[in-house]
């Protein structure tokens, strides 16, 4: 194994400075719209614990350090019990799934009721059609 002399050191050094000045790798230490704490959330649908209510599922979120959960639309129905969740517990309600159905804006109107600030709208697509017709379909 060939061990390095002086001059190869401070070549290898300096070069690793000047890669530490490039504003590229300095980003994560730039105060802006990303940096922070990275909040951490799931899925509200993906909690497979069929005995719990709703305030229940959410306290466990809670507790087990989950700092925000996401709705499907299907739970519509349900706003009240999750608007009461959100009270007790403090765990947002971030955002909202739609899916692809076409009622969107009665989604936005479920995620301003749980506080949220997103909706998730999936394209749809039809294979029997070419992507450009799924496209101006969608």
């Amino acid at each position: 194994m060939k061990s390095l002399d002086r001059r190869q050191f401070l070549k290898s050094s300096a070069g690793l400075a000047t890669l530490g000045s490039l504003p590229f790798l300095s980003l994560a230490a730039t105060p802006g719209p990303l940096s922070g704490k990275i909040k951490i959330a799931v899925k509200y649908h993906m909690i497979a614990e069929p005995g719990l209510s709703i305030i229940d599922k959410f306290r466990l979120l809670k507790e087990i350090g989950f700092d925000g959960v996401e709705v499907k639309t299907d739970h519509l129905a349900e706003a009240n019990a999750f608007v009461k969740a959100i009270e007790e517990t403090g765990l947002p309600v971030h955002g909202v799934i739609h899916s692809s159905k076409p009622d969107i804006a009665g989604a936005v109107s479920f995620a301003k009721r749980l506080g949220g600030d997103s909706v998730l709208v999936l394209a749809g697509e039809d294979p029997k059609i070419s992507y450009d017709e799924n496209f101006r379909q969608w």
